[in-house]
């Protein structure tokens, strides 16, 4: 057997142990039920958004619908078939008349014309024709630069060297530009 001293230093080291764990546990049960309070309050969120989003489902629905009956309004038209029908658990029921009707709608849309092709006399030029906006940007950079000087930048070119590769990406900006600017009109 141990002397009394000893059990008592053993006695208090336990009760010690046992308050610090009965109070990590209260701390935990806490923590836990704040936890299930959070996750009761997300899922009534999520419940929440999906109602929306089928409500703006069927909306988006009902004005496809009334385009494509070019205006005609009437009750059966109207009434969109949702994808999605929430019941009372939350879970979802898919319509199965979802897919017929959306392949019937596939055929009515046409779509829209290639846009027109360049003129033939803009692909036989060589000469570029420089947009305003590019010739001020390379104006820009060009000021810029010259403030520098003939420094060497990070990359251990020259910017003269790297004033020509501007130039060649500005003029095909630009003709670019011309081109789309060109079709337009």
């Amino acid at each position: 057997m141990l002397p009394n001293g000893e059990d008592d230093s053993d006695l208090m080291r336990l009760v010690k142990e046992l308050q610090a764990s009965l109070m990590k546990n209260d701390k935990l049960e806490k923590e836990n039920h704040e936890l299930r309070q959070e996750v009761a309050r997300l899922r009534a969120q999520v419940s929440n958004l999906k109602a929306h989003d089928n409500e703006r489902k069927s909306m988006l629905w009902k004005k496809l619908q009334s385009s494509y009956d070019g205006g005609n309004t009437d009750a059966s038209n109207l009434k969109a078939p949702e994808s999605a029908k929430p019941n009372i658990k939350g879970h979802e029921v898919k319509n199965p008349n979802l897919k017929p009707m959306v392949k019937e709608q596939s055929t009515a849309i046409k779509p829209p014309p290639p846009p027109p092709l360049p003129s033939k006399t803009t692909l036989g030029k060589r000469s570029v024709r420089r947009a305003p906006e590019v010739v001020e940007l390379y104006r820009a950079l060009t000021k810029r630069e010259s403030h520098m000087g003939n420094k060497i930048n990070q990359n251990g070119v020259l910017s003269p060297a790297y004033n020509a590769n501007m130039i060649g990406e500005i003029e095909n900006r630009s003709k670019y530009l011309s081109d789309v600017n060109q079709i337009r009109h």
